[in-house]
């Protein structure tokens, strides 16, 4: 009799164990049964990849960001450097225009100023060393 009694329960545990379903999500599954065991596998290593394809992509957005920041200084960069040699250029032909000045009001007397050719070279020197010239358009022409 105790030995039925044991298989009756062992029975109706082995039932239990079988009709367990567990609710993950929007649907549920028996974690003892072959589906419910692959269905736990994927699972379990899909969840913890969200949180990494996350920060993949918000790294990937940074970094865009930053590649067009980066760009942009790129660009002010070269817009400063252009400023830059146009000064230069206009800072040398104020020289030269001063010293040719001195030139004819001194009977072309060298002695006490640089010499007109070293100040033609110089000038020609930062001419020559020009990146990038401006473009006129026809409303600057006037």
């Amino acid at each position: 009799m105790e030995e039925e009694l044991e298989e009756i329960q062992s029975s109706s545990s082995q039932e239990e164990i079988t009709l367990v379903s567990i609710k993950v999500g929007w649907f549920y599954f028996n974690p003892v049964s072959k589906r419910g065991r692959t269905l736990h596998l994927i699972q379990m290593l899909v969840l913890p990849f969200i949180p990494i394809v996350a920060l993949i992509a918000q790294n990937c957005i940074a970094m865009s960001n930053a590649l067009k920041n980066q760009a942009a200084v790129n660009a002010v960069t070269l817009q400063v450097q252009d400023a830059v040699e146009i000064g230069k250029l206009l800072r040398a032909l104020q020289l030269e225009r001063t010293e040719l000045g001195y030139y004819i009001l001194s009977n072309a007397s060298s002695t006490l100023r640089m010499n007109i050719t070293t100040v033609y070279e110089q000038t020609n020197t930062i001419i020559e060393n020009m990146r990038n010239w401006p473009e006129l358009n026809e409303g600057d022409k006037q």
